[in-house]
């Protein structure tokens, strides 16, 4: 759906040394849009290696081929960021090392359910058309781990 060498998210995979070096996603993005933009800032900032590898395959769950019809189904939702608040999500996220107090270590949540999914495959049989993180790929996983977990948002970001 989207061009490869243009885009960063939707498919993206980390070590969990890589997600934390970044702080995570922001919280303070809404709607569909930017969090994306941010998240690449943010591995760009931690000097995180970037490998986007060609040629795999995933389904798309949502059935939507191109760019135009997401973006007018979420419209139609009123769930797009609209750019304006996008761009300036992305100018406050970038501020002053905001990203470091924006994230994982801000959020705050209760989890009321989860269950955890073992993945026992290794990356390379598994690609993705972006993987995130710190050293390389002797840092890739050996395995994948997945979870479904169900979360109550008790508070994001604030403006201070």
């Amino acid at each position: 759906r989207y061009d490869g060498d243009a885009c960063f998210g939707g498919v993206t995979v980390y070590t969990l040394a890589g997600f934390q070096a970044t702080n995570g996603f922001p919280n303070g993005f809404w709607g569909w849009g930017g969090e994306d933009n941010a998240q690449f800032l943010r591995c760009v900032a931690r000097r995180l290696t970037l490998e986007r590898v060609a040629g795999c395959c995933f389904d798309d769950l949502e059935g939507i081929d191109t760019v135009e019809e997401k973006l007018r189904l979420l419209d139609v939702a009123g769930a797009r960021c609209s750019s304006k608040d996008k761009r300036y999500l992305l100018k406050e996220n970038a501020k002053d090392n905001r990203w470091r107090r924006d994230g994982l270590n801000s959020a705050a949540f209760e989890v009321v359910g989860g269950v955890e999914t073992p993945l026992p495959l290794p990356p390379v049989s598994h690609p993705s058309p972006v993987r995130a993180h710190p050293g390389g790929d002797g840092d890739a996983p050996a395995c994948l781990r997945g979870a479904h977990v169900t979360f109550l948002l008790l508070a994001a970001i604030t403006d201070a």
